[in-house]
């Protein structure tokens, strides 16, 4: 419906930003209002910690999560990895990430509606940005990059190095 996707690159990577990802840990912890121009919007601070590298704030708006939040859905629910025994983890844990209870948009028109900028949108939000980035995450430290070990993913090995790319851009 309009939305616009992240462009992926078109060359793979190395999967060496996902060995990154095993030393990172994530939190959206807090916001700020920003006011650019006459319109303000909310900034989502995701607070990045990388042992022995120290830590660092990413601010992102709703739209980002958002686009992040539909490519993940895209990949996953194009998967034509097959649910079995030996993936079953995986797979459940890829059919939450496709399933995912996304925060709606908010529409405040005049007095009508829910105002984005409302605190208890913001606390909500900020509550089920955090549990889909640390879900996210927790999905691919758990792919098996491994020849021997693949039947124990529910995606592929490119569809993962796509993901680590999303998820390495999107925390800066």
């Amino acid at each position: 419906m309009g939305q616009s996707m992240m462009v992926l690159p078109t060359e793979p990577f190395s999967t060496s930003r996902m060995h990154v990802l095993q030393y990172v840990d994530v939190a959206v912890c807090a916001t700020s209002a920003s006011d650019h121009g006459y319109k303000k919007h909310i900034n989502y601070m995701v607070q990045v910690n990388e042992v022995g590298k120290g830590h660092w704030v990413v601010p992102r708006r709703y739209t980002q999560f958002r686009m992040l939040w539909r490519s993940v859905q895209t990949i996953a629910h194009a998967s034509k990895v097959k649910p079995a025994p030996a993936n079953a983890a995986h797979v459940g844990q890829r059919t939450n990430l496709a399933d995912f209870d996304f925060p709606k948009k908010t529409l405040k028109v005049l007095f009508v509606g829910t105002n984005s900028m409302a605190a208890s949108v913001i606390q909500a939000r900020v509550g089920r940005f955090h549990t889909y980035l640390s879900a996210l995450v927790r999905f691919l430290l758990d792919f098996q990059w491994g020849e021997d070990r693949r039947h124990q993913n529910a995606i592929t090995s490119r569809d993962a190095t796509k993901l680590c790319w999303l998820v390495a851009n999107f925390l800066g």
